[in-house]
């Protein structure tokens, strides 16, 4: 969950001392008295993100790079080492909130590139969601049967069989 919290800048700057300056022991009443307000503070939600990137950046594109490296994103020319290339913003990026899920390849690499709908790239993405939400179901269920089938085995050693 993110959002903002309104702070005084005196309380921002009294908690920010007394975090890199710690006094042993009880803290002064200031910085108690900051820390009640912080803890009172209203909490507004941060603005959501846009669903997509900035119009005439770049567009939705599936592109395939030299070593069967094919991907399917929110493509954008920039410069790499002062060279071309091509940076491929992945959907889980854009609507699953992934900042890591993109990648970036030299231009000298290219191999082809296609335009697609942002429509399609999205219901791609949610179709692949729902088949990993209906496999990760499958194998919970699957664990939950093979540990019901091994409790009603049993071990295979009763009471009264003498060990061999």
């Amino acid at each position: 969950m993110s959002g903002t919290v309104s702070v005084a800048r005196e309380d921002l700057n009294t908690l920010i001392a007394a975090c890199l300056n710690p006094v042993p022991g009880d803290q002064p009443e200031e910085v108690r008295a900051a820390f009640r307000r912080l803890d009172g503070a209203r909490f507004e939600e941060a603005a959501p993100e846009p669903a997509s990137p900035a119009a005439g950046d770049g567009q939705f594109m599936q592109i395939a790079f030299m070593g069967h490296i094919e991907l399917t994103g929110y493509v954008t020319e920039i410069t790499l080492g002062g060279q071309p290339g091509f940076r491929i913003d992945l959907p889980e990026r854009l609507w699953g909130a992934n900042p890591l899920a993109w990648e970036e390849y030299s231009a000298a690499a290219l191999f082809s590139r296609r335009p697609v709908t942002e429509e399609s790239v999205r219901r791609a993405w949610e179709a692949q969601l729902a088949r990993a939400a209906e496999r990760a179901r499958q194998d919970a269920e699957w664990r939950r049967m093979q540990e019901q089938r091994a409790l009603e085995a049993g071990d295979g050693y009763d009471e009264d069989d003498e060990p061999l």
